[in-house]
């Protein structure tokens, strides 16, 4: 019985973290099925919220345009990563420490895509 309720709990976390792709315009047909597994995996075993799951997956999939070259989805994708995370953290839906946490990947990230200077959403 325990198992089952487990596997829902976790079954409804990853629907809830896909639905949440489209604040930043992005689906699991961005990146693959595999991958964002692998990314709801390891969002799951940090212990994330939904909302921070998303955002974190959002940082990875960013990450993953700019090493396919594709700088200018990159750089569309980095603006919305900063208006959704602000937009999350004014209504609470994710926290200024977990931004915060998030901050130096996100900056580094940033620093790679060209005439992009790293902003801070908080």
């Amino acid at each position: 019985m325990g198992g089952r309720v487990f596997f829902s709990r976790r079954r409804k976390f990853n629907g809830t973290v896909v639905r949440l792709f489209a604040a930043f315009e992005f689906s699991v047909d961005n990146v693959g099925g595999t991958q964002t597994l692998n990314a709801l995996d390891l969002a799951w075993k940090k212990g994330f919220s939904e909302y921070e799951a998303a955002y974190y997956i959002a940082i990875l999939m960013l990450s993953g345009l700019i090493e396919a070259g594709e700088l200018e989805r990159a750089q569309a994708a980095c603006e919305r990563l900063m208006l959704v995370s602000a937009n999350w953290l004014s209504k609470g839906l994710i926290s200024e420490p977990f931004v915060s946490g998030q901050q130096p990947m996100v900056d580094e990230i940033m620093r790679s895509i060209p005439h992009q200077s790293p902003k801070t959403p908080l």
